[in-house]
């Protein structure tokens, strides 16, 4: 349902849209950890078209790419020390089941 959500949005807005939180199906049991994909829909003649009934009749397919949260975060910040502690949630609540990623890493086993 998470994915098929994004892929409906990316659909009807003709543009990128990204999921929240999921289990990757690429995941290993070893160091597992949350991920989320990005959805960019592709459409016949390779043009948005004008409406969102004409995306969903032209709409081909979607590329799409995976990120594996932790792997993506810690690329971007490459091991920085930064002045703020900071954690990203895939909820208006924070708590540790949306726990998206944890820069200093304490919560990094919860999934």
């Amino acid at each position: 349902p998470v994915r098929h959500s994004a892929m409906v949005q990316a659909r009807d807005t003709g543009k990128p849209a990204a999921t929240g939180k999921v289990t990757l199906v690429q995941e290993t049991e070893k160091d597992a950890q949350p991920g989320f994909l990005i959805y960019v829909p592709i459409f016949s003649g390779n043009q948005k078209p004008d409406s969102v009934d004409a995306r969903r009749k032209s709409l081909v397919g979607f590329v799409y790419a995976p990120f594996r949260s932790h792997d993506l975060f810690s690329a971007i910040f490459d091991g920085q020390k930064l002045p703020v502690d900071f954690e990203i949630f895939d909820s208006k609540t924070p708590d540790k089941k949306s726990l998206v990623y944890d820069h200093d890493d304490k919560l990094r086993s919860v999934r």
